[in-house]
């Protein structure tokens, strides 16, 4: 079942069924409720790319997450499509891994695929050298970060103060008596490089805490 059967079987044109699929005004209302009843009758279900060529919306946002199997990205990914679908969106995900020639390729797919905005989750998409391709997609449509920054215009970040949420970390151990405090990490990222200034700040605060106590 297509767009022609629909026509045919509602005595229209394909060009009326193309108005009444993209929500145009310009169709009566009796033809309209004509062609919508025989979709359901015939359990057709418009091809969402189809429509958004119409609409210029595909009502998809992209996301991209390096390994969905990490339990801060899942969450994430699990919150942000949760939100995306209360309102009205559907989501595309897309697993990169650390590779910047396959984040580049997963970035350009979803905008092949015409998605109406992409979604990058984690610090590891705030690349140290060149964020070129990330200003190029905001050109097209929005780009949002989760827990990077990257300045650009159409790029929106939402970022966390992980150094000071370390120190305070730090702060809040030495305050119940522990001395030897040891930071494991196994990733080189922005976010990465947030935290560990935080863990070594928060030691420089004990120790200055330390000092003066001792001074008194």
């Amino acid at each position: 079942m297509n767009i022609r059967d629909i026509a045919r079987k509602s005595g229209v044109s394909i060009a009326t069924v193309s108005r009444v699929l993209n929500g145009s005004p310009h169709v009566r209302e009796t033809t309209r409720q004509r062609i919508l009843a025989v979709m359901e009758r015939e359990g057709y279900t418009p091809n969402a790319f189809a429509r958004g060529l119409g609409l210029n919306t595909m009502k998809m946002v992209g996301i991209l997450c390096t390994d969905v199997s990490d339990l801060y990205y899942a969450r994430a990914v699990s919150l942000a499509e949760k939100q995306l679908r209360a309102r009205g969106f559907d989501t595309l995900l897309v697993c990169t891994g650390d590779s910047l020639a396959r984040k580049k390729q997963a970035l350009a797919g979803l905008l092949e695929k015409r998605v109406d905005a992409v979604l990058l989750i984690g610090s590891a998409f705030e690349e140290e050298q060149d964020n070129s391709h990330l200003k190029a997609a905001a050109e097209k449509v929005p780009v949002i970060l989760i827990n990077g920054d990257v300045d650009g215009p159409g790029i929106g970040c939402v970022l966390c103060d992980e150094e000071k949420a370390m120190a305070d970390c730090v702060a809040a151990l030495t305050g119940r008596g522990c001395a030897h405090i040891l930071y494991l990490y196994d990733a080189i990222t922005s976010s990465g490089f947030r935290k560990l200034a935080g863990y070594r700040r928060g030691l420089r605060e004990a120790v200055r805490a330390w000092q003066d106590s001792e001074g008194e």
